[in-house]
């Protein structure tokens, strides 16, 4: 069933997508503010976007071109422009983040790549380190909320309970027609040797009943696979988002899954 339910997912997640440069800081240190960047980078895509990281930018562009790109300001609309070009992306993520004794507060922005308009915008503000997570998916929702294009919302594995119910359904109607058929055939077959014996006729026919009752036993073996599958997602999966992610490095690609089954 998980074979299905990937694509699905990759499917239903076609939001825009986002590139993330490095956030411009004030007394966060550099270590601190890469965790956070990456921890907005998965509450957005569990709101619906697509986001490329900067450590994800590197493994994807020079050294020099990520030295040029990734150290984009809102005022440089062609370097915005050049940079969302180079990712495939429809915006850029850009964070300001400062720290005031243990107060901490930010203000975060989508920027078109296309005509470096603010598409949508939001402040963070929390007291601790533990509370600025708290307030980053906040704000990741308030984006997701003011963004046309974020098509869908994440699904929890609850929710796709259609997908093993349908493959159940598939399979009984195959089921059924092919034991049907099956049993038809059988029928008429032993009619046929009654009255001519065993005869070129028969064997086709012989041959035909056997490829048809496989069919059908395939088609039981399918039904109870999807009401397994069914029953194992109504009792055991959750309404917590599943969201799909997507690496991309130098020796190659890898696709995977993320949130609680």
């Amino acid at each position: 069933m998980n074979a299905l339910v990937v694509p699905l997912l990759l499917v239903l997640h076609a939001g825009p997508t986002l590139v993330s440069p490095p956030w411009k800081t004030v007394q966060v240190p550099a270590e601190l503010a890469e965790f956070y960047a990456d921890h907005l980078a998965q509450a957005l895509r569990r709101e619906g976007f697509k986001v490329v990281t900067a450590s994800e930018v590197g493994a994807m562009l020079s050294l020099e071109r990520q030295k040029a790109l990734l150290g984009c300001t809102e005022e440089a609309s062609s370097c915005i422009a050049e940079l969302g070009a180079a990712m495939g992306a429809d915006a850029v993520l850009m964070v300001n983040l400062a720290r005031l004794e243990d107060l901490y507060r930010g203000n975060v922005k989508l920027i078109s790549a296309r005509d470096n308009s603010v598409i949508a915008e939001t402040s963070v503000e929390a007291s601790g380190q533990k509370g600025l997570l708290g307030a980053l998916d906040d704000g990741a929702r308030r984006l997701a909320d003011a963004t046309p294009g974020v098509r869908a919302k994440p699904l929890g594995t609850k929710r796709l309970w259609w997908v093993p119910a349908i493959a159940a359904a598939a399979g009984a109607v195959t089921g059924a027609v092919g034991l049907v058929s099956a049993n038809v055939q059988y029928t008429a077959l032993r009619t046929e040797l009654q009255q001519n014996g065993v005869s070129d006729d028969a064997r086709t026919r012989a041959a035909s009943g056997t490829t048809t009752q496989t069919i059908g036993w395939v088609g039981v073996g399918v039904f109870a696979a999807g009401l397994a599958g069914l029953g194992a997602v109504l009792l055991f999966g959750s309404e917590q988002a599943v969201t799909p992610s997507v690496s991309v490095g130098p020796s190659g690609a890898s696709v995977g899954l993320g949130g609680t089954f």
